[in-house]
């Protein structure tokens, strides 16, 4: 007997048993189920709307008022008649009730006293839109020479604002005008202090050189700074 006869092995004759199915390497497992054909569609058709979008954007429901309540029988003004009409015992009041079918309760319909004060027919709610942007005039740049044009309005306005404005002369106190004075003390004595003296004797001192030399010439600078400093000092004082 050959054991490889189809039908003879365990996973052959047993095909729906998972644990004895053997798979090719490779190769995914077979399934041991019973399934349809591949082209078999799963689940639930869905049910067809008998109204479909052509009916519910092309056909426009009105609005169909509600109809009138039957008002209920008014138990307490029967009643009332009854008691007026002297029928006390309970055959006399149903037999009343019985003839007087027509006495209901009045049904107020809406609100009494306010009246509703609706706009006019050419009344629009809700919210303006926007007006939209003339895109001629932003391709060819009419926003951007407008804003150019503005910028260089205002600066030409700055700029004759600035010339219009004065300069501030400021006004001299005493305490100024006393730190002026020392500072120009100040400045005249340290010119005295750079000023050389050339040496001489003192009984040459007096006696001026008969020939004009460069030296001669600092000299005659010298005594004139030194006559400037003299004058000043006496001014002050």
């Amino acid at each position: 007997m050959n054991l490889s006869q189809e039908g003879v092995l365990p996973w052959q004759r047993n095909k729906h048993n998972k644990l004895l199915l053997k798979n090719e390497i490779g190769k995914a497992k077979q399934s041991t189920y019973n399934l349809p054909p591949i082209n078999h569609v799963y689940g639930k058709p869905p049910k067809k709307d008998a109204e479909g979008a052509k009916e519910v954007t092309m056909t426009w429901k009105y609005h169909d008022e509600s109809k009138d309540k039957e008002p209920p029988r008014d138990f307490l003004k029967l009643n009332r008649d009854c008691i007026k009409d002297k029928c006390f015992n309970a055959k006399e009041i149903s037999r009343y009730r019985d003839s007087h079918q027509e006495v209901k309760k009045k049904i107020k319909k809406g609100k009494i006293g306010i009246e509703l004060d609706l706009p006019n027919d050419d009344f629009r709610y809700g919210v303006r839109n926007k007006p939209s942007t003339p895109i001629n005039q932003v391709l060819e740049l009419h926003y951007l020479q407008e804003h150019e044009r503005k910028l260089l309005d205002y600066y030409a306005i700055q700029r004759q604002e600035q010339k219009k404005e004065k300069k501030l002369v400021i006004k001299s106190n005493q305490a100024s005008q006393l730190r002026s004075i020392s500072q120009e003390r100040l400045d005249q004595q340290k010119v005295a202090q750079n000023i050389v003296n050339d040496f001489k004797l003192e009984r040459f001192k007096n006696i001026k050189p008969k020939i004009q030399t460069r030296s001669n010439q600092n000299l005659n600078q010298n005594h004139s700074q030194e006559e400037f400093l003299n004058q000043s000092s006496e001014h002050a004082a």
